[in-house]
């Protein structure tokens, strides 16, 4: 949602601290490869699949990142494309 909340049990919220704790060096493999796995948020579990985005670029996948980051958790240091891909890379191995 355009707040960051998420919707229901279907989608988690990326404005909590749980995005930021869970999710933070995994979010280039998500947003690449997408998420067919269960994911527990707090108390919540969100099961319902996601996409992968094959098609965007590591610098397009920072610049995702580093807007939540400035919407939702500003002391978040911003995340450079070469993070990306050693991220990318490192994802690579457990599909």
């Amino acid at each position: 949602m355009s707040d960051g909340v998420g919707l229901g049990s279907l989608y988690p919220p990326l404005n909590g601290p749980s995005y930021r704790e869970d999710f933070a060096n995994d979010f280039a493999c998500i947003v690449r490869h997408g998420l067919s796995d269960t994911i527990i948020i707090g108390m919540q579990i969100y099961d319902t699949p996601m996409e992968g985005l094959p098609d965007l670029s590591s610098a397009e996948i920072a610049n995702i990142y580093n807007f939540i980051a400035h919407s939702w958790h500003p002391s978040l240091e911003k995340l450079s494309q070469e993070i990306v891909e050693q991220n990318l890379e490192r994802c690579l191995g457990r599909k």
